[in-house]
């Protein structure tokens, strides 16, 4: 009944017959009073009843007809202003009405409700604004209207309205209040720009969001997980938004390991939603956090915590194939890991070709962050060989672009590498290039597929060793030789002749290894390592070869796969060699 007769004044209202020049100021009168007398007999019926004759005032205001605004106002505020719906129409009346001598109806510390100095008592009234649980009470919206549009200098801001009411009254009280928290926390972020974003991360929401994810039987569990949904969707439309929201999950109030602790995928999936240059501008980002960690500097452990996250999120970068990546992105991770690991920046260079070189780690990386790096190094380098979308590229790979940056590395003046190649290294290196080098002319002139796989296979090969001198060189040398040989021997040139066979002592030639059996040889040995990179180097190189493989070289895989039967084998044959000796 009573909200049937709501629902008539409202239509009234809206018809705009108020506007009327037969509408008389006692029919005015009569719709208020019946309106207010409706908010006060029925709770529930409060809101309701203010939203109309906010409605009523702002129609009347169109007649500009003093007498009944007057009077209006002071029937509301007779008693001043005590509760939401009041300060929603008070904020309204304020903005449509303000000739009106609001010092007669308000005594707060300044008349302007939203004033700066009154936060006290919006936060006494506005904490009271849950009471319509779970639904958000109208006088938010009208505040953040305000807020958003403000162009007075002494009123509150929006941030400062946040933190005092929202944070520190909210996320500090009863389920209701951080359930509204929570509901605010969804309708402010998607106006919010990228600037503005952090105030509202602040630190007891993010600790209510944190508990309330970890554990599934909290009462604002299923919010929590929907508000993170949420903060996915809206990082789904900006990557600049996404990348601040990172920020501040992973940031100071938030917790680096926020998915683990939260047992969500939050991070990987605003991670996920940005393309190529948020991806960059991302890598920029953990970059500026590694380098930067002079407010930890007399806490040694808690700057290897925050290097070492930053690095785990470089590799999560690579590994996740959901996330978009170029060369660039690639390239961009390796030179990073790379001088962090094998080298030191000595000085500052603005003038230096690396954004990696132009600023010092702040303080100097630990031999823990350093040994860290070399081996994120490696993984990464391993990962990017199983990558569909570089496999599917016509570029050439990152890993070989590397070695372009590698040799600008050694030419810059302000950057010291831990361990300096010897002259073998530097020999091996030179020869592993100059093969290169040849591998590229023959690949720009031929066109049989087969040889073309097998080409990439070796310059794959030669790439990956040369970068590899600087982790493990006397290894890296070792094969560095086998391969060049074997390349030779597999695509020798018209102007190199081929090696005469050595002489044994007895005078008869010995029988060269067949260059097929060594690169299998070579490949084997790789796959006795710890290795990622060297794991996925061998198959890449392996299936390039496979139609070349001989009896031996298939005996050779047969020996690493069966090596019991192997060794037995071994000893037969030993005990045929005794007994022949015997006879």
């Amino acid at each position: 009944m009573l909200f049937g007769k709501l629902f008539g004044v409202a239509s009234i209202i809206q018809s705009g017959i108020i506007e009327h020049p037969n509408t008389t100021e006692e029919e005015l009168k009569k719709m208020f009073e019946y309106l207010l007398i409706c908010s006060n007999k029925k709770s529930y019926l409060k809101e309701s009843s203010f939203k109309i004759i906010i409605l009523l005032f702002t129609q009347i205001k169109k007649i500009n007809n003093e007498n009944i605004l007057n009077y209006i106002i002071s029937e509301v505020l007779k008693d001043g202003v005590n509760t939401p719906e009041e300060l929603a129409f008070t904020i309204k009346a304020q903005e449509l009405y303000p000739t009106f001598d609001f010092t007669k109806v308000i005594n707060w510390e300044h008349v302007n409700v939203l004033h700066f100095s009154n936060s006290s008592k919006l936060t006494t009234i506005l904490k009271e604004s849950s009471y319509t649980h779970p639904h958000i009470h109208f006088v938010w919206n009208i505040i953040f209207d305000k807020l958003f549009n403000n162009e007075e200098k002494d009123i509150i801001s929006l941030q400062d309205l946040w933190l005092t009411v929202v944070d520190e009254c909210l996320f500090n009280s009863t389920y209701e209040r951080k359930y509204l928290g929570f509901s605010l926390f969804k309708i402010i972020l998607p106006r919010l720009s990228t600037e503005k974003i952090p105030f509202i991360f602040a630190p007891n929401f993010m600790r209510s969001l944190i508990n309330n994810l970890s554990i599934n039987k909290t009462y604002l569990h299923k919010l929590a997980v929907q508000l993170v949904k949420d903060l996915v969707e809206t990082a789904s439309k900006d990557s600049s938004v996404a990348i601040a929201l990172v920020a501040q999950l992973t940031g100071k109030h938030g917790h680096q390991n926020f998915d683990k602790i939260t047992k969500t995928k939050t991070i990987d999936s605003i991670i996920s939603t940005l393309n190529t240059d948020g991806i960059k501008s991302y890598i920029d980002y953990l970059r500026n956090i590694f380098l930067d960690q002079e407010n930890f500097e007399s806490d040694n452990k808690k700057i290897e915590t925050h290097r070492s996250w930053v690095v785990d999120q470089l590799v999560s970068v690579i590994k996740n194939q959901k996330i978009p990546k170029d060369n660039e992105v690639y390239l961009k991770i390796f030179e990073f890991l790379f001088i962090n690991g094998f080298c030191v920046v000595e000085k500052e260079s603005k003038k230096t070709f690396s954004d990696n070189l132009k600023v010092l780690p702040k303080p100097e990386n630990s031999e823990r962050t350093q040994e860290l790096c070399r081996s994120r190094f490696l993984t990464v380098l391993g990962e990017s060989l199983n990558s569909p979308a570089l496999a599917a590229s016509e570029e050439a790979a990152p890993s070989a672009q590397l070695l372009e940056i590698l040799d600008k590395l050694n030419s810059a003046k302000n950057l010291k590498f831990l361990t300096e190649l010897d002259k073998e290294a530097k020999a091996a290196k030179t020869s592993a290039k100059s093969t290169l080098n040849t591998i590229n002319k023959k690949l720009s002139s031929t066109t049989d597929k087969e040889e073309i796989m097998q080409l990439k296979a070796f310059e794959s090969l030669l790439v990956h060793l040369v970068i590899l001198i600087h982790s493990d060189a006397a290894e890296a040398i070792s094969n560095i030789d086998d391969i060049v040989n074997c390349y030779i021997r597999i695509f020798p040139t018209e102007t190199k002749k081929p090696k005469k066979a050595a002489k044994s002592e007895e005078g008869e030639e010995e029988e060269e290894a067949n260059p097929i059996e060594v690169l299998v040889d070579v490949l084997l040995s790789f796959l006795l390592k710890p290795s990622l990179l060297l794991r996925n180097l061998t198959e890449k190189v392996f299936k390039a070869f496979c139609s070349k493989l001989t009896k031996n070289a298939i005996t050779l895989i047969i020996n690493v796969l069966n090596p019991e039967e192997s060794a037995a084998v071994i000893e037969e044959n030993n005990e045929e060699e005794d007994g022949m000796d015997i006879d």
